[in-house]
């Protein structure tokens, strides 16, 4: 295995990620749960979001079985697309920040290198969308 930088998730990736988890947390047993994430997890997703999103952040960065379990709830709450992206597998119409977000939450075989290309794909289009249409003559 190679040392890597730590994954830097832009935001709107970063969200959808404690999105994710914040549903996903509620479905876990008490046991299972972090320590410093045990006091939220009886609230609403939202909730959970709002009160404790840099903790879930940092726990999912930090904590690999955590993030396992994450991953894992949300692969199958996320029906073919979850399957899609758990097999490694790019889905071409798919919404690039979900897959982008699914990626890092499940680690498939290859996962950095698929999700280094899917955060280029989001900045990529983040910047056209930036950049002011040419009339047409």
């Amino acid at each position: 295995m190679t040392d890597r930088a730590p994954v830097v998730l832009p935001e709107e990736i970063r969200r959808r990620v404690v999105s994710y988890a914040s549903d996903a947390l509620g479905h876990l047993p008490l046991d299972q749960i972090p320590g410093p994430l045990r006091a939220i997890a009886r609230f609403t997703p939202s909730r959970r979001v709002r009160h404790a999103a840099a903790e879930i952040v940092s726990l999912l960065a930090t904590d690999d079985d955590f993030r396992e379990r994450i991953g894992e709830l949300i692969a199958q709450a996320s029906g073919e697309l979850g399957k899609a992206v758990s097999a490694g597998a790019v889905p071409a119409a798919a919404d690039p920040v979900e897959v982008a977000a699914l990626t890092y939450l499940v680690r498939p075989e290859g996962w950095h290198d698929q999700l280094e290309a899917l955060l280029a794909d989001v900045e990529g289009a983040r910047a056209r969308s930036r950049t002011p249409a040419r009339p047409t003559r």
